[in-house]
């Protein structure tokens, strides 16, 4: 069982492979890690503790990516929030996640349950250098060894048949969810899996931590618009897809003229598939493959 930090592996073995691809951006391992030990150190800097439960109220982005990994690498547990809920609803996820920090946009912030206290992107990035070399390199060196069981997140549920619940995930949980990818699907040195689904959902949260372990490159979108991810897919020659239906279906309007090359599967979960759905892909040549996440 690999025990090691997940992305200082990569930084050993891969360092110049393609680690993320987010518009203008285009890191390898080696860039990915030296931004992730910039933000553990921002994260020092602000307070953020081993074990302390971090909320995270932000779209996709760059940041939020590298949040992950540094949280991680801290010892902190990620809570993921949903950006569509209402102040009223996140303040109560707070409350039953025990969170202690928040990390958001500026003007974005509920009511805050105490203790829990306010982090924005603007601040933890107005950091200066110099501060963030007072930090020792012992606290965000890549080579510490990662807990199988330690708690990494608290993934809240959708809600849609009572009060959204927390559900605890730990690193095993997400290592052995990749391995079991990895064992239906193989994996390929020039895989590109796109993150279009929302990091505070599991499928998105398992996108970064399957490119990381497997080495591969994640492509990451701000959010979901059908024909911003068809042309992503295109030109960034992606190869795997992770979607929900309603996805797919806004998505075949582009696809059933011709089929999206390079791509080798798209996996289809987080709600009932249709069956004229399933169909209608099918018909295109879509490699698609039904999964419960």
């Amino acid at each position: 069982m690999l025990e090691q930090d997940w992305l200082a592996a990569q930084l050993q073995s891969n360092p110049q492979g393609l680690a993320l691809v987010a518009g203008n951006v285009r890191w390898t391992y080696a860039q990915l890690e030296q931004q992730v030990r910039q933000w553990c150190a921002r994260l020092r800097r602000a307070g953020v503790r081993p074990a302390q439960r971090v909320g995270v109220w932000l779209p996709n982005c760059v940041e939020y990516v590298c949040l992950i990994h540094a949280l991680a690498r801290l010892g902190a547990v990620l809570v993921p929030l949903n950006v569509r809920l209402s102040h009223a609803q996140i303040s109560v996820q707070l409350t039953q996640a025990r969170c202690e920090v928040l990390v958001c946009h500026r003007g974005t912030t509920p009511a805050l349950p105490p203790p829990c206290r306010q982090l924005t992107l603007d601040e933890l990035q107005s950091i200066t250098l110099d501060e963030l070399q007072s930090i020792t390199l012992d606290e965000t060196h890549p080579g510490g060894r990662l807990e199988m069981n330690r708690l990494h997140c608290i993934v809240f549920t959708s809600g849609t048949t009572g009060q959204a619940k927390g559900v605890r995930l730990t690193y095993a949980n997400h290592f052995y969810s990749a391995l079991g990818s990895a064992f239906r699907l193989g994996v390929l040195p020039q895989d590109r899996w796109l993150l279009c689904m929302p990091l505070y959902h599991v499928g998105g949260l398992a996108i970064v931590w399957r490119c990381c372990l497997y080495g591969i490159a994640l492509v990451l979108q701000a959010g979901f618009d059908a024909q911003a991810a068809a042309q992503c897919v295109r030109n960034h020659h992606v190869s795997l897809l992770s979607l929900v239906p309603t996805m797919l279906h806004r998505l075949m309007p582009f696809w059933e003229k011709e089929a999206p090359a390079g791509v080798r599967c798209i996996l289809l979960g987080g709600a009932a598939v249709p069956s004229s759905l399933l169909q209608r892909a099918l018909r295109a040549n879509l490699p698609v493959a039904l999964t419960t996440v």
